[in-house]
């Protein structure tokens, strides 16, 4: 069976495989009834898997799923000329030619997951390809611990128009609430894993909309790209999420409004020094202080504030306020209000909302007693 395709229709699919073609992985292809060309790939059980159908020709016979090698096609289909690709399959091969260039991949073994073994399910909805990208970025406040498998994933719960979504590693929780057209589904937890697939493999634009599905097993995404149909499988992951609406009340007593650059531009200078973090708004600015003990060496920076008066001191762990920053998905600007205490968890406000438990502070006052702001 021969096929011919333009490179334009093959790349954007073989695109949206290549986040799943890990620890030489293969990629799946058949020619199914009335006219198509999958593709399938899958990154392990928990790590999602993506089906991919271009058009062809409508009087093709069907040709059985074929297996080869994944990293190799997409070089083949990547590097070839802008013009006609031919794909040629045959039994224990499949040939793919442009002009000047012939590439023969021998079949493989039958992986362990095929394309049988997964169910991917209806799209009922839609969601913003900017949505899809924040529940991505919010997966940084998830944790890497598979001795606690429900804090691994990402919680997801449609109802009323609205999807409610939450991560948290026991020390970072972040949580928000987008709007969603879909029926209502109960809440689960799908994997980080795949869903970061799922974003790198949609290349979402902002405003796009998304089809969105859930299922008993998984969440299902699916768009257009060029003439190719994309369909990912986001799975379930066990465990029970914990209750987080109660810790998201409370008064907070300073509440400051700083640019993300400013910030994430002291904690890449602050990296260098290797110890926690103080801060504090005071006087009309943020202050911003890391010292190692030992050695004495320091970095501190002020940040223009519009909030008087004086915050608790907070003490962070670099990576972690490093990792809740980018789990809060700032647009340029980032919110922080401040505790009554500094036991308490601070929150930080973009697209979504952190809350980040501290250190124990060991100063009995504040480190920036004192200190005066620098001109330049």
């Amino acid at each position: 069976m021969t096929l011919n395709f333009t490179r334009s229709e093959l790349v954007p699919a073989i695109n949206a495989l290549a986040p799943y073609l890990v620890s030489k992985g293969a990629i799946s292809l058949r020619v199914a009834e009335g006219g198509m060309l999958d593709l399938f790939a899958c990154a392990a059980i928990e790590g999602g898997s993506v089906l991919v159908r271009v058009p062809c020709n409508k009087t093709a016979k069907p040709v059985p799923w074929m297996h080869v090698d994944g990293i190799t096609l997409q070089q083949a289909i990547q590097l070839a000329d802008e013009g006609t690709v031919t794909l040629d399959f045959a039994k224990d091969k499949l040939t793919l030619k442009y002009p000047g260039s012939t590439f023969e991949l021998r079949t493989l073994l039958t992986p362990l997951i095929t394309p049988e073994k997964v169910e991917f399910g209806k799209t009922t909805g839609h969601i913003k390809g900017r949505d899809v990208n924040l529940l991505s970025t919010m997966t940084e406040a998830a944790s890497t611990e598979e001795a606690r498998p429900a804090l691994t994933g990402i919680y997801l719960a449609a109802s009323k128009k609205k999807l409610e979504a939450a991560a948290a590693d026991g020390f970072i929780l972040a949580c928000a609430t987008l709007a969603i057209n879909s029926p209502d589904a109960s809440g689960a937890i799908y994997s980080v894993k795949a869903l970061n697939r799922a974003k790198r493999a949609l290349k979402a634009g902002d405003d796009e909309e998304i089809a969105i599905g859930f299922n008993s097993h998984s969440m299902t995404l699916s768009a257009q790209r060029y003439s190719a149909e994309i369909t990912i499988d986001v799975p379930r992951v066990g465990g029970t999420f914990p209750d987080y609406k109660p810790l998201l009340g409370g008064d907070k007593e300073t509440i400051v409004e700083v640019e993300t650059k400013a910030l994430g531009a002291f904690l890449k200078r602050s990296a260098a020094i290797q110890s926690g973090i103080f801060m504090q708004a005071r006087g009309g600015f943020l202050w911003l202080l890391t010292q190692n003990e030992l050695t004495r060496e320091k970095c501190l920076d002020s940040i223009p504030v519009e909030a008087q008066g004086e915050s608790a001191c907070m003490l962070y762990a670099h990576d972690l306020l490093k990792n809740a920053l980018k789990a809060c998905v700032p647009n340029g600007k980032v919110t922080l209000s401040f505790p009554q205490t500094n036991k308490s968890p601070m929150t930080l406000g973009g697209a979504a909302t952190v809350l980040a438990m501290p250190l124990i502070n060991p100063l009995d006052e504040s480190p920036f007693k004192g200190m005066q702001p620098t001109l330049i």
